[in-house]
């Protein structure tokens, strides 16, 4: 965490881009909720304008409505706290918060590129297989009509389709335009938290030297090994103290002077 050194601009933008991201994702979650709350509500009007509907399709067509909410609104809620509370520790300079900012951010893209292809491949491999099953020959008449529902009761389900007033579509549009919304958002941040500046924020030097000495900067000669520069003439200062040199005394005179 490094609380003392300035926060660049980058990071205080992708700071508020994320805060946005995770309101854009609960605005979701919430359109998913009240969509599922407003379907059940005609689900009940269908069932009192019909009296032979089946509670069997009812009770299907409820659980349906409810699994469809809980798969869009959990993710989406859980997405939103990840983001909340990591965009705190970014804004406070946290390297760790960072790393889970861009895994929460990095996550729904890899899940969308992921339903994608999963989708295309599973979409050709039943295309190919159905190709194949046609030219192969089934048994299958190609005059079956297959409109013959059997014990399918069609009255519940037209009268439910009916009492749909759009609000199922706008939220579901609204909802799509603001995922797409919190995509775009989501990759910008995630370029800024990644930038020069970002990164030597969240990782800053430590201030010492190396171990060995600072390496000469290209065009100049290396600094003197230890202490002040040696002045011009003189030879650069030993590490260490002088080696100890024993004292010298003079010899006495060969001629003592005469008393």
């Amino acid at each position: 965490m490094n609380e003392a050194a300035p926060r660049p601009s980058q990071v205080t933008i992708a700071f508020k881009l994320q805060l946005g991201i995770a309101g854009a994702l609960l605005v979701c979650a919430g359109l998913a909720i009240a969509n599922a709350i407003h379907y059940d509500g005609l689900i009940d009007e269908a069932v009192r304008a019909v009296a032979t509907a089946d509670p069997a399709e009812v009770a299907d067509e409820r659980s349906s409505n409810l699994f469809g909410a809980l798969v869009i609104a959990v993710p989406l809620l859980v997405l939103a706290a990840w983001l909340g509370i990591t965009a705190l520790g970014v804004r406070r300079g946290s390297n760790a918060a960072r790393i889970l900012s861009a895994v929460g951010l990095g996550a729904p893209v890899l899940l969308a590129a992921l339903y994608c292809c999963g989708g295309v491949f599973i979409g050709g491999a039943l295309g190919f297989l159905l190709v194949a099953s046609t030219d192969e020959g089934t048994g299958f008449d190609g005059d079956v009509d297959f409109s013959d529902s059997g014990d399918y009761d069609t009255g519940f389900y037209d009268k439910l389709s009916s009492l749909d007033n759009g609000f199922s579509q706008i939220s579901g549009i609204v909802g799509g335009s603001l995922g797409m919304l919190a995509l775009l958002l989501g990759i910008s941040t995630v370029i800024l938290l990644f930038t020069g500046p970002a990164r030597r924020y969240f990782r800053p030097a430590s201030g010492f030297p190396p171990v060995h000495g600072y390496m000469p900067v290209f065009g100049y000669p290396p600094p003197p090994p230890y202490g002040y520069p040696a002045p011009y003439g003189y030879p650069p200062p030993a590490f260490g103290y002088p080696p100890y040199a024993p004292p010298v005394i003079p010899a006495p005179p060969d001629n003592p002077p005469d008393a």
